[in-house]
C-alpha cells in the first residue's frame, strides 16, 4: 500500500482530492512539499479562523501548491488547539527571558485555554460574535510568548512536513511511473503478439 493510501484509507474523498490536486498536479515535489510546510507552520500560529486564508496566501506568494493547504491547516482544530496553545506558551516562555511554567501552571493554563473554546451553542457558536470576541481577547491576553512559541514549533513541524511530504510525493510518482511503464510494455507485447499471430 502506498504512503498516501495508508494515510487516507479511511477517507476516500480526501484520497481522491490529494491524488487529483496534489499528487497529479503539475507542481514539482518541492512546490507540493513547500505548500505542506507553509500550511503546517500556519496551522500552529494563533490565527484561529484564518489559517486557510493565510496558508493559501503564503502558498501563492511562494509559488507553492495551494491545494495541500486545505487539509493540513486542520492540524489545529477545536480538539487539538488547546493543547497546541499550551505547548506553544511553554516553549515561548522557555525561549524568552521569563520564568518557565511548572506542571501545575501547565494544567491550569490548559483548563483556561480549553474554556476559551467552550461551545455554548454547539458548533453553531462559531457564528456568534461573542464567541470570537471572547476567544481573540483571551488569545491576545496570553502575550508574546504564545507567538514566539508558535513560531518555533510551527517552524520545526514545517521542516518535518516538508521532507516527509517530498518523500511521499517522490515515492508515489516513482511507483506510478513504474506502473505506467509496465502497462505500456504489456500493451506493446500484446500488440506484437497479435501482429505475429496475424501474419
Amino acid at each position: 500500500m502506498s504512503p498516501i493510501n495508508k494515510m487516507t484509507r479511511y477517507s476516500p474523498r480526501l484520497r481522491k482530492f490529494l491524488r487529483l490536486h496534489v499528487l497529479h498536479a503539475q507542481d514539482t515535489a518541492h512546490q507540493i512539499a513547500l505548500g505542506a510546510a507553509l500550511a503546517t507552520f500556519v496551522s500552529i500560529l494563533p490565527v484561529i479562523g484564518m489559517q486557510t486564508f493565510v496558508a493559501i496566501a503564503l502558498a501563492a506568494l511562494f509559488r507553492a501548491n495551494k491545494a495541500i493547504c486545505v487539509p493540513l491547516v486542520w492540524i489545529s482544530n477545536p480538539i487539538t488547539t488547546p493543547a497546541i496553545i499550551v505547548a506553544c506558551l511553554a516553549v515561548g516562555r522557555a525561549e524568552l527571558p521569563t520564568r518557565d511554567m511548572d506542571t501545575g501552571e501547565l494544567i491550569s493554563m490548559h483548563a483556561q485555554v480549553t474554556a476559551l473554546f467552550r461551545y455554548d451553542h454547539g458548533l453553531a457558536s462559531i457564528f456568534y460574535l461573542k464567541f470570537w470576541s471572547t476567544l481573540l481577547t483571551g488569545l491576545f491576553s496570553l502575550g508574546v510568548e504564545l507567538w514566539v512559541g508558535s513560531a518555533v514549533i510551527g517552524a520545526l513541524l514545517g521542516v518535518v512536513a516538508y521532507f516527509l511530504t517530498r518523500w511521499i510525493v517522490n515515492t508515489y510518482r516513482a511507483k506510478h511511473h513504474m506502473r505506467r511503464q509496465r502497462r505500456l510494455q504489456l500493451r506493446m507485447k500484446r500488440k506484437h503478439a497479435f501482429q505475429t499471430t496475424s501474419s
